[in-house]
């Protein structure tokens, strides 16, 4: 098994698409009916989507995008190659992999609620040295960096349990673990599309 790169752009066009080879089986035939575009400010931009069950990145945004999602190099190298690191061992488990697939592979009248849902949601994500924020943004809007309508915060232990699947996002608002300023239809409304 390949050891994760620091590099977003070897983290997206070589390592991710090698560790979706292991699974290729269990997406055997699937294609998306649409793009999720991850782009690391300074560093570039790539779109993940699923052709006959292979994981296909291009650069870019593409027109057909569910969902953005937009960091900068220290928030990538904190929460996704951390966390991808901490999974390595079980990464060919398809669970591991479940928030990925579970864009990639929505239906057509799923991937339409997404692309309906208006705004932009920050999600800070706090550690002892510092603060990562991760913006999401439904579709093909403009992510509003600056002043996202909705901000969610939580510690970065508080967001790698949820990561490893063992809590729920609603479970850490409901004990305070988790904080939510503004707009909270818009988190809450993905959430339970993607349920």
């Amino acid at each position: 098994m390949a050891s994760v790169p620091d590099s977003p752009e070897a983290f997206f066009t070589q390592y991710l698409p090698e560790q979706f080879g292991s699974i290729t089986e269990d997406l055997s035939g699937r294609s998306s009916a649409g793009s999720v575009t991850f782009r690391v400010t300074g560093a570039g931009e790539w779109s993940l989507a699923l052709k006959d069950g292979a994981l296909v990145v291009l650069p870019e945004q593409q027109s057909d995008v569910i969902v953005q999602v937009t960091l900068n190099d220290t928030a990538f190298a904190a929460l996704v190659v951390a966390a991808a690191r901490e999974h390595e061992a079980t990464f060919t488990k398809l669970e591991h992999q479940a928030k990925i697939i579970r864009l990639i592979t929505l239906d057509d009248t799923r991937v339409n609620q997404v692309r309906q849902i208006a705004g932009s949601v920050a999600l800070s994500v706090t550690d002892e040295d510092a603060v990562h924020q991760v913006t999401i943004t439904p579709g093909a809007r403009e992510p509003n960096l600056t002043a996202p309508e909705c901000r969610v915060s939580c510690h970065q232990r508080d967001f790698e349990e949820i990561q490893a699947g063992k809590v729920q996002p609603m479970q850490l608002v409901m004990t305070g673990k988790m904080r939510i300023e503004g707009n909270a239809q818009i988190p809450m409304a993905l959430m339970a599309v993607l349920a």
